[in-house]
């Protein structure tokens, strides 16, 4: 077979692994490596079958700009690139454009069409090696079509901008949308879809009555589906109580407690996927989340048409590395909690899309709460008296249904995952050293297994919480933690609890099967606590770290100097600076 005619088949593999879910992710170091110089042998024995000019017109044909500007690079004749409009439906003023080259010093501009606000520039890396890099400039226009660019050093001709493609659908997601099984029973269940034959014709009802007041320029705040209680409700109550003179709105399930709770304090509701939500957000001028997945930010799919900023707030500190979700995705703004935080989201040449101008350092708008209850214990001489325990979820385990929350694969029961962490929770050991320290060990599930308790059954001695429970009064409570990868990590460490991290699966954990691998955290030189691999080694660090027999007194003193280092502000205006970065990203955009 020609080399030219292979490409297709090294394409697919590259682009594979440019996806969150990618199948190359798992392969071992050497193999991903095998296939790089495989490709490399290809490229250059196209470029001897068909010449430069030929070779170029067979890339353009390459879906992934990042792959077809990376083999470019690699073969040194990147000397032209193409401008990619960075989304396929952009929303505000100010537009990503994607630009490829050899090297990442600065060297394009905005030659028309607009003034260049900031610039970013990217590593793109693939099968584990670094090709080109991206840069990306963000430029403010009001005709995107019209922008033209130039490099400033010559030597790269810039054509004119192209729409971005749409991502390619995530697998967990293709895979439950093709099951027919679903779709019947999200006819009979889910009223949402009820509702979807009515969207359409009440925005044309909205169009002929015109805005309706009350939902004009909106900020829409919400966690997820089912649950609040997360950093959108943090906001939202701040807002609340603080700024009524922001049109703040909350988007929840009017069947979760949160939604009665809520309505009691005269918040402004309303319910999640009905024809108000849908007018709500059809007027919206912002929608802040903690949540990132396509069904949180527009849950009516091609039924409306985004037309609102979008700021994430997180559900909790970014500490593993999630580029391939959050690079396709047109996220205005990203609070960060804390500086190694943001300076991994916008670092030079890292990996992640962001801007430093996206990222303001604004702290983790729910902690505002956990300070006050912090506060409160202190002011009462209350000591900590909780092990919280956190594992994390699996998405190899989980699969999305009709009701918008996850159902157990086959064979969950019968996982690793459900063997280590049974184990753990119902050893003895662990149970004697909570009794020695007068502590209460608690269970706490991650939102998407915790409608699962049946998958990690517990003892009668330890109790179990929800987060439809309302959990700042827990962390506060809270003298070590136990989890795996969780972020919750950050939460205990917030009131100075040290954390022991149970990692029985980190090569399956990190290898493309769940939503981020490894990225500059080093859970070992910057974590709370000492790391292991067993449910035994686990109940044992924890009884060393209670009892102060971990013999090791300078590992203590540099778990709790992390711990003291880790957060700018501990003033419970975290809220407030979240609302004022909003309220700047509205004035840019629009």
């Amino acid at each position: 077979m020609p080399a030219s005619d292979q490409l297709a088949e090294f394409a697919a593999r590259f682009d594979d692994n440019l996806q969150m879910h990618g199948s190359t992710l798992a392969l071992p170091p050497a193999e991903q490596a095998e296939i790089a110089a495989a490709c490399r042998d290809t490229l250059g024995a196209a470029l001897r079958e068909l010449g430069p000019e030929q070779l170029r017109a067979r890339l353009a044909a390459v879906r992934s700009p990042e792959v077809a500007h990376a083999w470019l690079a690699d073969l040194g004749l990147l000397d032209r690139t193409r401008a990619v409009q960075a989304y396929p439906d952009p929303v505000g003023r100010r537009r990503r454009f994607l630009l490829y080259a050899s090297d990442a010093e600065p060297r394009f501009a905005v030659a028309a069409g607009g003034a260049l606000v900031e610039t970013k520039v990217r590593s793109v890396e693939i099968l584990g090696e670094h090709w080109v890099y991206e840069h990306n400039l963000i430029v403010e226009t009001d005709a995107p079509a019209e922008v033209r660019f130039a490099d400033l050093r010559g030597g790269i001709r810039v054509e004119e901008p192209t729409p971005a493609l749409p991502p390619p659908v995530d697998p967990a997601v293709a895979e439950h949308r093709s099951r027919k099984p679903w779709r019947k029973l999200h006819r009979l269940v889910d009223a949402d879809w009820w509702n979807n034959r009515k969207f359409r014709l009440s925005g044309i009802i909205s169009r002929r009555i015109g805005p309706l007041r009350r939902y004009e320029r909106a900020w829409v705040l919400a966690d997820r589906r089912h649950q609040a209680d997360d950093n959108a409700e943090a906001l939202f109550l701040h807002l609340h109580a603080e700024r009524p003179d922001i049109n703040a709105w909350f988007a929840l399930d009017r069947r979760v407690p949160a939604y009665r709770r809520l309505r009691r304090i005269g918040a402004k509701l309303v319910p999640y996927g009905s024809i108000r939500h849908y007018l709500l957000l059809a007027r919206a001028e912002v929608f802040v989340s903690s949540q990132s997945d396509p069904g949180s930010r527009n849950p009516f799919g091609s039924f409306l048409a985004t037309s609102w900023l979008f700021v994430y707030l997180k559900h909790g500190i970014i500490h593993t590395d999630h580029h391939r979700r959050f690079n396709p995705m047109q996220i205005h703004l990203v609070t960060a909690a804390t500086e190694d935080e943001r300076q991994g989201l916008v670092r030079e040449r890292g990996p992640y899309r962001f801007a430093a101008g996206e990222v303001p350092l604004t702290g983790m708008a729910r902690l505002d709460r956990l300070e006050a209850e912090l506060a409160a214990r202190r002011e009462r001489g209350d000591s900590p008296d909780v092990l919280l325990i956190t594992p994390t979820w699996r998405i190899y385990l989980a699969s999305p249904n009709a009701d918008h929350r996850w159902s157990l694969r086959e064979g969950a029961q019968a996982s690793d995952y459900v063997r280590q962490w049974s184990a753990l929770l119902h050893d003895e050991r662990l149970r004697a050293a909570c009794e020695r320290h007068g502590l209460r060990p608690v269970l706490l599930m991650h939102p998407r297994f915790q409608h699962h308790r049946e998958l990690l059954p517990t003892p009668a001695w330890m109790s179990v919480a929800s987060y439809h429970d309302g959990v700042a009064e827990l962390f506060a409570r809270t003298r070590l933690s136990l989890t795996d990868y969780s972020s919750v990590a950050f939460e205990a460490a917030y009131g100075g609890a040290p954390t022991v991290y149970f990692q029985f699966d980190r090569e399956a954990f990190f290898s493309g099967g769940h939503s981020s691998q490894p990225g500059d955290y080093d859970f070992r030189a910057q974590g709370f606590g000492p790391v292991v691999e067993s449910a035994g080694d686990a109940v044992t660090a924890v009884a060393a770290l209670l009892d102060g027999t971990d013999g090791n007194a300078d590992e203590a003193a540099g778990y709790a100097a992390r711990i003291a280092a880790l957060y700018p502000w501990r003033d419970g205006r975290n809220c407030e600076r979240s609302t004022a970065a909003i309220e700047r990203l509205i004035a840019e955009q629009r």
